[in-house]
């Protein structure tokens, strides 16, 4: 979690990526994150302010790494009261060499083994998704062989709200919106297209 090594990080992607279109893109994630705390000091907050957050690491190699802090119990609260809505999938049809998980310990008395099995983006080499919530339960359907259901939230659904920090709201758009705008889409005019829908630019007016 370094700041500088961020910006150095933008700055190559943005050179990957340089044009007219994608100046003032850049230029406003680059406000916003040198407005905002970025440390790891923001993940031991997490801890201390919502007792059990769920913590994504990120690796950009030389970039350095970085944590991506979900409020899990407010995030709950608000799929319960049908603020979020979630696309679910039957296990049969999901491929899941695509999605990251942690591997967690079993039989803790403490642990809901029937909870929601909730995925949202997270692409990297490996992978494309992460489980958010409910690994205890995906690792318990495996080992019984059961057929269950997965609940896919897209990460441009999730609210501020619903992460501990600033830092991990912006961190995890972008590491996935820069994926679709300038790895999967290769049109010039479509990518320009993104990047005018960005969240980004509300994002400047939301956090700053």
């Amino acid at each position: 979690m370094n700041k500088d090594l961020l910006f150095k990080y933008l700055d190559d992607t943005y050179n990957k990526n340089k044009h007219l279109f994608t100046y003032r893109y850049f230029k406003a994630i680059k406000k916003i994150f040198n407005n905002i705390e970025v440390s790891e000091q923001l993940t031991d907050l997490a801890l201390i302010k919502t007792l059990n957050p769920y913590t994504q690491d990120y690796d950009l190699g030389d970039f350095g790494l970085y944590h991506i802090d979900f409020n899990i119990k407010h995030l709950l609260y608000l799929i319960d009261n049908d603020q979020i809505q979630l696309k679910t999938y039957e296990s049969s049809k999901v491929n899941f060499n695509m999605i990251y998980h942690e591997y967690p310990d079993f039989f803790n008395m403490s642990i809901n083994y029937d909870s929601k099995i909730i995925v949202t983006d997270f692409i990297t080499k490996d992978c494309y998704f992460t489980i958010i919530d409910g690994n205890h339960t995906f690792e318990k359907y495996l080992l019984e062989n059961e057929q269950f259901n997965i609940h896919y939230l897209p990460f441009y659904q999730i609210p501020r709200s619903c992460y501990c920090n600033d830092f991990s709201y912006v961190f995890h758009y972008i590491i996935n919106e820069f994926y679709l705008i300038f790895y999967k889409e290769q049109d010039i005019n479509r990518q320009k297209q993104l990047i005018k829908n960005s969240k980004i630019f509300f994002m400047v007016k939301e956090l700053l």
